[in-house]
């Protein structure tokens, strides 16, 4: 792995609060062992670490290739973000989104809607003839159907951007 640096240095701290303490997957222990197990061989950490926490199309072979600023990460493997994102988590329990709107209403959706809501938006970008490698702009304001269309626009392999608008005058 190449030498990769940082001149920030980060003096705050933030305590979070016990019931988060309590809840939390990764203990102090696991952190040390992580740390541990990422300074003896940092290739083979972030190689385990990527073939645990994400699906793989394609798997990987190098980790990371390059040289400063130009590093390439798991260059040969192949992924979908969108997949990744919803397909591994439907069967979550967790909510996928909760959106609080301007006059404070709630609105929740789970991995499972989200996941339909996103091939329903897909289905319909396909009916109009726009296929992998099409070009995308998402304008629209920081809502639930951003996420869908940006979810929608990755799970079909289309070059997106995403232009957040509609802010209120009292945003």
């Amino acid at each position: 792995m190449k030498n990769i640096e940082s001149n920030f240095k980060e003096s705050r701290i933030y305590t979070p609060n016990q019931k988060f303490v309590k809840s939390a997957t990764v203990t102090d222990k696991i952190l040390a062992n992580l740390h541990d197990e990422y300074k003896n061989n940092p290739d083979l950490f972030w190689s385990n670490l990527a073939k645990q926490e994400i699906s793989w199309i394609k798997e990987f072979t190098n980790v990371c290739a390059g040289n400063a600023p130009d590093f390439e990460w798991f260059r040969e493997g192949k992924l979908n973000i969108s997949e990744n994102c919803l397909d591994r988590h439907i069967d979550n329990e967790n909510n996928a989104i909760i959106h609080i709107s301007e006059d404070n209403k709630k609105q929740i959706i789970s991995y499972k809607e989200l996941y339909q809501k996103v091939n329903n938006f897909s289905f319909a970008l396909k009916s109009i003839d726009i296929k992998k490698g099409s070009r995308v702009i998402i304008y629209m304001p920081t809502i639930p159907e951003s996420i869908i269309a940006m979810l929608s626009c990755a799970r079909l392999g289309l070059i997106h951007s995403v232009v957040f608008a509609g802010f209120s005058s009292e945003s």
